[in-house]
């Protein structure tokens, strides 16, 4: 019986980034979430227009960014462990980040931009392919 080829050094890499940024974008967004409420209790009344809808964005912003670093997390370990609905949603979200930054219209962008497509050019190289497709 063939054995499953092995973890290429990108995949590994790749995996561990998620995983590392996964973790802060969940302590940010714990932060962030955190931060909303207590911003209500700093600034005096009627001294701020809109502060309460500032406090709930800043609390909803940090939401979604526990979310965001959850789902980091779940797809860095799943490309570890050679999930290739992994592989497929970080491609997914590539694009979805090359679209974004096309649409910011900010000259930094375009590093993203350039990131995501070495990504998605890795991420369907043959040899990492085989990897996530290998059938016990």
């Amino acid at each position: 019986m063939e054995e499953r080829p092995e973890r290429p050094l990108g995949v590994a890499i790749l995996s561990v980034l998620d995983i590392i940024f996964g973790i802060l974008a969940l302590l940010g967004g714990i932060v962030l979430a955190a931060l909303g409420p207590y911003w209500m209790t700093m600034i005096p009344p009627n001294s701020f227009p809109f502060g309460g809808f500032m406090a709930g964005i800043i609390s909803l912003m940090g939401i979604i960014l526990v979310v965001l670093g959850l789902i980091m997390i779940v797809i860095g370990y799943l490309l570890w462990n050679a999930s290739n609905l992994a592989r497929i949603l970080h491609i997914v979200f590539a694009v979805i980040g090359i679209i974004l930054g096309i649409l910011s219209f900010n000259p930094s962008s375009i590093i993203g931009i350039i990131i995501d497509l070495i990504i998605i050019w890795y991420l369907t190289r043959p040899h990492v392919v085989s990897f996530f497709t290998y059938s016990e």
